[in-house]
């Protein structure tokens, strides 16, 4: 078996050894088969971000930690959304009013609604779309930043799991009975545990969140996700192969337009152009050590889904009261 593996290997000269990539990210397998096995996906993955940058398309990618994983893996560890089927529960937000004519370029990170990026470890994606869309929430509504917890979500909210993935949209209802812990006090293990929310200290306490979540569906019109975004940030679904890699530029790369395809939940936190490229702004929860130092601009304009489906399973957000209003 070693030798059969140890054969097939091929080194590229653009990008660091498997064994300069390992040391730097502090890689260690449980056996020689196993380190032969992750040099050949890592030397494959090389070979294939070579070609995609060869291309000189409008976005790049580069080694980063995940350089030893298929997309297979990849995706199974790393992601974690799982789509709504039907539309059954559904609930659409009022209509935009798509004549308004909205500003250029949108950037709420910008504005000072976006923490520091986070890094999930298991198929809980869903769970840091539900916090990064809330903590950019309060900032739009109530002019502040907490740091949220997300394992708060995951042990208590119903929404989903740390290793089964789960849909923002739940957890984001579930809110409007409780408040919402800190993140210092819950801090995140990515693993299911019994929920502790007696125990917490709440960063945005009961009495804030004013109902069911708000979602609609963008139906590939990036007008509506502009409108949307103007109003503050929101949990978004893409769908993530071509992503794994991604370093830097407008994501363009198209998917399936199936419905309930998308598998990622993300935070839009912005919109704008770039190279002839509409795009949305998106912050992630692959550390920073991914795109554009955690975030990433995935184009609006191709096809009617967008590029990853970004515009395919619409979005939503937590509801938050200010006064009298829910906004």
């Amino acid at each position: 078996m070693a030798r059969i593996v140890l054969a097939s290997l091929a080194l590229a000269s653009a990008e660091k050894t498997f064994q300069e990539w390992q040391f730097q990210w502090g890689k260690v397998y449980n056996s020689d088969d196993e380190n032969l096995i992750r040099e050949v996906i890592y030397n494959s993955n090389v070979e294939m971000i070579e070609a995609h940058n060869a291309q000189n398309l409008s976005s790049t990618q580069a080694v980063n930690e995940f350089a030893d994983l298929t997309e297979e893996e990849f995706v199974a560890k790393y992601t974690g959304f799982i789509p709504r089927r039907s539309d059954d529960n559904f609930e659409e937000e009022e209509e935009h009013d798509l004549e308004v004519e909205l500003a250029s370029s949108l950037d709420w990170c910008s504005k000072g609604a976006c923490n520091k990026i986070r890094h999930q470890d298991n198929s809980d994606c869903w769970a840091f779309s539900t916090a990064g869309a809330t903590e950019g929430c309060a900032k739009a509504h109530l002019h502040t930043l907490p740091k949220l917890s997300e394992q708060f979500i995951i042990d208590c909210s119903g929404g989903g799991s740390a290793a089964s993935g789960g849909e923002p949209e739940d957890a984001e209802d579930w809110l409007k009975n409780h408040g919402f812990c800190s993140y210092d006090s819950y801090r995140y293990t990515g693993k299911d545990s019994s929920c502790k929310e007696s125990k917490c200290s709440y960063a945005l306490p009961k009495g804030t969140f004013g109902g069911v979540a708000k979602s609609y569906k963008t139906s590939g019109n990036p007008s509506v996700m502009r409108s949307a975004l103007n109003k503050n940030p929101l949990s978004v679904f893409v769908h993530t192969p071509s992503m794994q890699f991604h370093s830097g530029g407008v994501i363009t790369s198209a998917c399936k337009l199936t419905k309930g395809y998308t598998n990622h939940a993300i935070v839009g936190v912005g919109y704008g152009s770039s190279g002839g490229h509409d795009y949305i702004k998106v912050r992630n929860s692959w550390g920073e050590g991914w795109g554009e130092k955690g975030y990433a601009r995935i184009a609006m304009d191709v096809g009617a889904s967008g590029a990853a489906c970004i515009l395919w399973d619409g979005y939503s957000y937590p509801t938050i009261k200010s006064g009298s209003m829910v906004v």
